[in-house]
């Protein structure tokens, strides 16, 4: 058994993986609502703390918005869940509860009565990198836990 600190080849789940567009621009990580249908796309903005509804998604990756590009090259993939290597984690602990902030960011900290998005997996600063470094901080982001 490792210790915790490998990463995984596969830190997000494809088969349940959507196309989706993007009313603004997004980055890797941000926590998405579906608020309207644009063809075939679901349309999606980023969630905030104080007016999430349903089911809610995870931004794969960092994407543009139909506020600054056409209607196709505003389109992204999001995902039911993902291991997210972007919020440093050294103030909390494994297991500690991530909750949705502003503007769809993961945060440590809960606002109101923000929603339950994720948690600790490994303790450690934040990094750019896609599948994570050595000793870096990581949660998993979760938006439809049950409570």
């Amino acid at each position: 058994m490792g210790s915790g600190n490998e990463r995984l080849a596969h830190h997000h789940n494809w088969n349940d993986a959507a196309s989706v567009m993007n009313t603004v621009e997004v980055e890797v990580g941000t926590i998405l609502q579906v608020i309207d249908v644009q063809g075939m796309h679901m349309k999606v903005a980023p969630a905030e703390p104080d007016t999430a509804v349903g089911r809610l998604l995870v931004a794969k990756h960092a994407s543009p918005g139909m506020d600054t590009v056409s209607a196709p090259d505003a389109l992204g993939i999001a995902l039911p869940w993902m291991l997210f290597f972007g919020l440093d984690t050294r103030k909390a602990r494994k297991f500690d509860a991530v909750f949705l902030g502003p503007e769809g960011r993961p945060t440590l900290r809960r606002s109101g009565n923000a929603r339950m998005v994720g948690h600790v997996v490994v303790v450690g600063p934040a990094t750019t990198v896609e599948n994570g470094e050595p000793d870096c901080g990581a949660v998993l982001l979760d938006p439809n836990l049950p409570g």
